[in-house]
């Protein structure tokens, strides 16, 4: 059976930051960032009840 670990993106955001001082304007860069090393990943939704 395959582990799977969920992180947020904030998460990446942190990581990147501290270890290499990166910071990108859009957050489609971390998701191309994502792609490129081969990482998938699901967008989160919130649903609001009425």
């Amino acid at each position: 059976m395959r582990t799977q670990i969920y992180l947020r993106l904030s998460d990446l955001q942190k990581f990147l930051k501290k270890q290499y001082d990166v910071v990108f304007d859009r957050l489609q860069s971390y998701y191309n960032l994502l792609k490129e090393a081969g990482i998938t990943w699901k967008k989160t939704h919130s649903y609001k009840s009425s």
